[in-house]
């Protein structure tokens, strides 16, 4: 597949589009993407290491599309979805920070999205503070040319603090190694973000 040159900006509004579909309950369009190559390789081609490798490999293991979409739809119900309290790896930022769903954070997530005019799908049941969700907001601002401070900000607030517990679940409960890459991508790109917005910033 030749790889289409982004600017910054828009490679930076990619990703966050494209980690929060993936964090989603998948679908037959992602699970398209995935086995086409073109989010394996597009990944491979801004993050690239051996998890990027391992994911693209592992989807190209599976027989067809639809048999990837089937083996995603098992293992995401599996490791988030579960019935609390015996979510294997919830993506709850409130679970993490206060152990408990529908937290304080959750709650000042969703006034910050009202703040910002973010408005998530009617069709969409999960909790404000879903990763998913969090994720697609950084998207919605950065569409929006929000300030680097406050995407910056945010992301600090949102992610860093509770991402690393989260990796940790999904590697002791994962049964494919699809969502221990994925989340290890992930975090990646929000320290590379972070580090670049930083550079900015000051210059250099």
């Amino acid at each position: 597949m030749e790889t289409v040159e982004l600017s910054e900006i828009e490679t930076r509004k990619t990703a966050y589009k494209i980690f929060s579909r993936l964090f989603y309950y998948p679908g037959e369009e992602i699970a398209r993407l995935l086995y086409g190559g073109v989010i394996g390789e597009w990944l491979e081609h801004i993050l690239p290491g051996k998890e990027a490798e391992r994911l693209q490999t592992w989807v190209a293991s599976r027989s067809s599309a639809a048999d990837l979409l089937e083996a995603l739809q098992v293992e995401y119900t599996h490791l988030f979805i579960t019935a609390y309290p015996n979510l294997p790896a919830p993506l709850y930022k409130s679970y993490y920070t206060e152990k408990e769903l529908f937290g304080a954070d959750a709650r000042n997530l969703m006034d910050i999205y009202q703040q910002y005019h973010f408005k998530v799908s009617p069709h969409m049941t999960e909790m404000p503070d879903h990763l998913a969700i969090i994720l697609e907001f950084i998207y919605r601002l950065l569409e929006k040319e929000a300030g680097d401070s406050l995407l910056k900000d945010f992301a600090i607030s949102g992610l860093t603090d509770w991402l690393p517990q989260l990796a940790k679940r999904i590697e002791e409960n994962a049964s494919l190694p699809f969502y221990p890459s994925l989340i290890h991508l992930l975090q990646e790109f929000i320290r590379n973000d972070l580090s670049l917005q930083a550079t900015q910033k000051s210059g250099a």
